[in-house]
């Protein structure tokens, strides 16, 4: 039995964000939906319906590089048909993330704090967190966040 949904509210109150959201979880459990949208309504193109909440990809190679079953499985393409921007957080080598993760030391305390007994972080691998830290900014910068 099909249903009719109507929702209505004010501006910025997410109606867009939730439409999305309820047509993915139904097309998730292989149901098939229809979304409809005023013909005058040509903001993010003719016949899409966008959001202003803005979707990104993050491939995050931190602990590894291999994203075939995410390609493969077509979710990037999906999210990038709907808007989505793609940015990649690079590798970190494994022992200084070993290191990070035994203090429970965050990037920016490994980055910026002088004492070694406290983060386990020597001047070389400083240096190193950094560097990738910039580049992780950077990327984040792309996409507006």
């Amino acid at each position: 039995m099909a249903k009719l949904y109507f929702n209505y509210s004010t501006m910025n109150a997410g109606k867009t964000t939730m439409l999305l959201q309820a047509s993915y979880n139904y097309q998730e459990r292989g149901m098939r939906t229809v979304l409809l949208i005023a013909a005058f309504d040509e903001r993010t193109g003719k016949g899409i319906i966008g959001s202003r909440i803005g979707l990104v990809v993050v491939l995050n190679e931190v602990r590894g590089d291999n994203f075939e079953i995410f390609e493969q499985s077509g979710e990037r393409a999906r999210a990038e048909s709907l808007g989505a921007k793609s940015i990649s957080i690079r590798h970190l080598p494994d022992t200084t993330m070993q290191k990070l993760d035994a203090r429970s030391t965050s990037f920016w305390a490994a980055a910026h704090g002088a004492d070694k007994a406290a983060t386990g972080i020597g001047l070389m691998e400083r240096q190193r967190i950094k560097v990738w830290l910039g580049r992780a900014y950077e990327e984040i910068g792309k996409v507006g966040v």
